[in-house]
């Protein structure tokens, strides 16, 4: 997790600012949803980068990702959660788990 706050470059962090900057067109555009948990507005983004090899010789790898950004409620700062994995198979259970994790987030003051 990793948290952001607005500075001179980003003076009030959005969805629609962390929609444009947390996403890539690797592999076509991110599913992008917005939703509302616990802690505050979020969006949801799922996409796939295409990510360099180990060496000039090794291909490149697909990693798939799910990121929350998060506008905890009473909160200037955004909270980002990211979760990825390369094993080709594992979708469907990795998506389930970042979103499980991501529904018991909680922001103390």
């Amino acid at each position: 997790m990793e948290l952001l706050r607005p500075d001179e470059t980003v003076p009030r962090i959005t969805l629609d600012w962390l929609t444009e900057t947390f996403n890539a067109n690797d592999f076509g555009g991110p599913k992008v949803t917005r939703t509302e948990l616990p802690a505050g507005p979020a969006v949801r983004i799922r996409q796939n980068l295409a990510m360099s090899g180990s060496s000039d010789m090794d291909a490149g790898v697909l990693l798939e990702t799910l990121t929350y950004g998060v506008l905890p409620t009473g909160s200037k700062a955004a909270v980002m959660l990211l979760g990825s994995w390369s094993v080709p198979g594992l979708t469907e259970e990795m998506e389930e788990a970042v979103d499980s994790i991501a529904v018991t987030l909680t922001v103390g003051y």
